[in-house]
């Protein structure tokens, strides 16, 4: 079996746009979904960042690599990051909503202009526990990205570890991501609350060039 069919139960399902969540109460749950996801976009020429949390860059490597792909060669030509959470999250001092979203506006753009197709993020949001204070903003993050990006070609994947995050939490998080992933199969949430008129399908060409896009 090749790279790609390995990838495929997840892939073939996937949108040009994606914002969903996976919940998970094990490590091999967690990596038979992260792994796929990761190894479909780096075949697909998109880059991949993976913020990590519970687990270690090792680990997240080691996995991609048990799958046949070339690890060093994506993470020497920058294709692959992996970015540890901790002392701080994506390098700034403290959470803050409005700098994350530039963020991933700046990760988009960039990968972009070096020749990407897209940009694939996938996050482990367990370290929110230990910052309770800033749940709100991460929620209003979760949120505004379906706003933000939508149309745009970008995927991301937040994880949460089910043994750990609360009903009151989960269920927000189900409000502000269109599609779970449960397992390997893709479900529309019936949670979710869209902050997009109904009427709008994708991103607008002013939004665009808002967000610094031709």
């Amino acid at each position: 079996m090749t790279s790609s069919e390995l990838f495929q139960p997840i892939e073939e399902h996937l949108k040009t746009w994606e914002h969903i969540c996976a919940f998970y109460e094990t490590k091999a749950e967690q990596f038979q979904v992260i792994i796929p996801f990761l190894g479909g976009g780096l075949l697909k020429r998109e880059r991949c960042l993976y913020v990590a949390d519970e687990n270690t860059a090792a680990e997240i490597k080691a996995g991609l690599l048990m799958r046949g792909l070339n690890v060093g060669r994506y993470l020497r030509s920058g294709q692959l990051r992996v970015l540890a959470r901790r002392p701080s999250y994506l390098g700034l001092p403290r959470f803050d909503r409005q700098e994350v979203i530039s963020w991933a506006v700046s990760a988009l753009r960039q990968a972009l202009g070096e020749g990407y197709s897209g940009l694939r993020v996938a996050v482990e949001a367990s370290w929110i526990l230990r910052d309770l204070s800033s749940i709100e903003d991460f929620l209003w993050c979760e949120a505004m990205s379906n706003a933000v990006f939508k149309g745009l070609p970008l995927k991301a994947l937040c994880q949460y570890n089910a043994k750990r995050f609360m009903g009151d939490v989960v269920l927000k998080v189900l409000k502000t991501h269109p599609r779970v992933l449960l397992g390997l199969d893709l479900y529309e949430s019936q949670f979710y609350e869209s902050l997009i008129p109904a009427s709008r399908e994708t991103t607008s060409p002013e939004d665009f060039q808002m967000l610094g896009f031709d």
